[in-house]
């Protein structure tokens, strides 16, 4: 036999005076007072997730969340293919020039270096490769001009590349020396 208790203080005359029943231990009895299920004597009556307090609960639910968000990160990150990485360094020969669709006999061979480039037969300061995907932008800084001119070039492939002027100028290039990557 053991003692049980309603924990209805709020509504339960019997809660609030403290009376207690006695009842086979592993029993839940019933209060006559309110209807409510009793608990065993000496008990706080909450549960076990009432006791952790609702403080707590929300720090594991937080740290759960952040722990799911992390994995998927770097599920995605492994799982993500790597771009190629191109490199614009060496001897490009022009394939071909098109201008507003028609296709032109001439073109200019470019080579490029870690600090300077020769365009048009003059060598010129790079001030920087800002490479982007298939993209390379090339900044040429020439010092009879004093201004900044950048050029884009886009990668067909690792050996090909092609440049969109203005007015529909398309220029290709096929790359002559490989050099090492960037």
């Amino acid at each position: 036999m053991a003692r049980y208790r309603c924990i209805n203080t709020g509504m339960c005359a019997s809660a609030q005076s403290g009376l207690s029943v006695e009842a086979p231990t592993g029993s839940l009895p019933i209060c006559s007072a309110c209807g409510i299920t009793m608990v065993p004597d000496g008990t706080s009556g909450r549960s076990r997730s009432a006791r952790w307090g609702l403080p707590r609960m929300l720090l594991i639910g937080v740290a759960a969340i952040l722990a799911l968000w992390l994995c998927w990160s770097m599920i995605k990150w492994l799982s993500a293919p790597s771009a190629p990485t191109y490199s614009i360094l060496g001897d490009w020969r022009a394939e071909s020039t098109q201008l507003l669709g028609y296709q032109l006999p001439i073109g200019l061979n470019l080579r490029f270096g870690e600090s300077s480039a020769y365009l048009l037969d003059q060598e010129v300061a790079i001030s920087e490769y800002d490479y982007e995907g298939d993209r390379v932008t090339v900044v040429v800084k020439p010092a009879q001009l004093g201004a900044q001119l950048s050029l884009t070039f886009v990668f067909e492939d690792s050996n090909r590349m092609y440049f969109e002027g203005p007015v529909g100028l398309t220029l290709r290039y096929k790359r002559t020396n490989r050099q090492t990557a960037r």
